[in-house]
């Protein structure tokens, strides 16, 4: 009986034996890994919830405490706003607000323009409408994805808040600003 054929194939299995459970290992600490990196995702929207909804609680108007934010050419952020309806206007139980997003300027040396950049909310590209009950708060998200060739500067959009009392009215402060700094 020839043994080296049976020694090669116990060897085989010995190896194919520890890589199984390598490939296992490696699956485990590759979903263990991203498995905290959501849950720190999430823990960061619940505690820049947690920022906003403690400012529209202090009594301000519009809340944008987060508006300075890094993003990788290609890849997308997301802002959120906090609307606190103090109006006393209307005889509704509820107002309409407008949120638009205009480009502002950039900062650095040889930037891309700001209309490469996609800017996404819940109505999609244009601006966000929504109706909030008198006294109550409404969060809003505002995504923006950086182009593939973005250069790295800071570019910076102006953000209105308002209201409809027969037309827009600025509401809270003229203008809130976000930042975005490519790295």
């Amino acid at each position: 009986m020839n043994k080296k054929g049976i020694e090669l194939s116990a060897n085989m299995i010995v190896v194919m034996v520890i890589a199984i459970a390598m490939l296992a290992m490696g699956l485990r600490f590759s979903t263990n890994f991203f498995q905290k990196a959501e849950s720190l995702r999430l823990n960061l929207d619940k505690q820049s919830e947690d920022r906003i909804q403690q400012l529209l609680d202090d009594g301000a108007l519009v809340a944008n405490p987060l508006n300075r934010k890094e993003v990788k050419p290609g890849k997308s952020v997301i802002f959120a706003m906090g609307i606190n309806n103090q109006l006393k206007v209307g005889a509704d139980t509820s107002n309409d607000f407008r949120v638009r997003i205009q480009p502002h300027n950039t900062y650095g040396t040889s930037c891309s323009a700001l209309n490469e950049f996609t800017i996404s909310t819940i109505n999609g590209a244009g601006p966000v409408e929504v109706s909030i009950p008198k006294n109550s708060k409404e969060n809003i998200l505002i995504g923006i994805t950086a182009p593939e060739d973005a250069k790295r500067c800071t570019y910076v959009w102006n953000v209105y808040v308002e209201y409809d009392d027969s037309g827009w009215q600025t509401y809270g402060n003229s203008v809130y600003k976000l930042y975005l700094k490519v790295i």
